[in-house]
């Protein structure tokens, strides 16, 4: 479904500029997905960069303001949203940008993703092919976290309910429902985050002490320091791509996507699994309940 959500706030443009704006045009989980690219460009050409956000993405200015290779976040008007991105993918302002800054890259989707198109399932990827102006070795993308935090013991799981996905998130939970004897004793707690139309999909997990809802507030803050001490479970969405841009481990529900997405993780930790393959859900799972040292027979 597309979001006719059009941006209404114009920031100025800061005083104490980088030389270099990265502009993202997209919703949360597109621009999560371009951050590993411009912490790349920003560490390979050693210099912080300015990002220009639509207001629809606001809320990731908490955890954005806290990595050193950025200099400035600002908002900007222009983008109406799709299902994917948005377009005009330079806001409608790329001569006036380049008034201001030295460089100025575009790291959204330059075609309209309105209409059905197969879409990978790795979205940094995608955005790669579609930001080929980006001068970086591609090959270090995932070298290490473009979000950095306190790494700390593996304690809780993470599911991640994605209220704009419903089949996605139906089998998502009627997988981990299959498993989820095998696996609820071996973390402290098990946090829902995000809300869903359809409360029924994890209400019977509420079953369990060990299961709660939680509630960010609205500060992504609050989500990385979460995800820091756990291991994340659920579909595609902007969660998934935090957690990437963290590199934690995690589990993806790839449902409805071409088979051929199903494909070798970007980094250690991160398992791909498709639709109904609860083998391989249960294999993910215990590979990193071992690999973090909390499996307990």
């Amino acid at each position: 479904m597309i979001s006719q959500l059009v941006s209404q706030i114009r920031e100025p443009f800061p005083l104490d500029k980088s030389k270099v704006l990265m502009t993202m045009p997209g919703l949360i989980g597109d621009n999560f997905a371009m951050c590993p690219i411009a912490y790349q460009y920003s560490k390979q050409y050693k210099i912080p960069v300015d990002i220009c956000l639509d207001n629809y993405s606001a809320i990731m200015k908490s955890v954005l303001n806290k990595q050193d290779w950025i200099k400035n976040i600002f908002l900007s008007d222009g983008i109406q949203h799709q299902k994917m991105g948005g377009q005009p993918y330079d806001f409608g302002r790329h001569e006036e940008f380049l008034k201001y800054y030295e460089k100025v890259y575009h790291l959204g989707f330059k075609k309209d993703f309105s209409s059905n198109v197969e879409i990978d399932a790795d979205i940094t990827k995608m955005l790669l092919v579609h930001n080929s102006d980006v001068p970086i070795d591609v090959n270090k993308i995932f070298d290490e976290p473009c979000i950095k935090y306190e790494k700390k013991k593996i304690k809780y799981l993470c599911v991640h309910i994605d209220s704009n996905r419903y089949l996605a998130n139906a089998e998502s939970q009627s997988l981990l429902r299959v498993i989820f004897k095998k696996i609820h004793k071996n973390f402290d707690k098990i946090f829902f985050i995000g809300l869903h139309r359809d409360p029924n999909l994890y209400k019977p997990f509420l079953n369990n002490k060990k299961c709660v809802v939680f509630d960010d507030g609205g500060d992504l803050n609050k989500i990385v320091d979460l995800f820091s001490e756990s291991i994340l479970y659920g579909t595609y969405s902007s969660m998934r791509e935090l957690a990437r841009c963290m590199m934690i481990d995690q589990i993806t529900v790839m449902s409805g996507w071409n088979p051929l997405s199903h494909r070798k993780s970007k980094y250690a930790g991160e398992y791909w699994v498709m639709d109904c393959d609860y083998k391989a859900l249960e294999k993910a799972f215990m590979d990193l309940m071992i690999k973090n040292d909390i499996y307990s027979k």
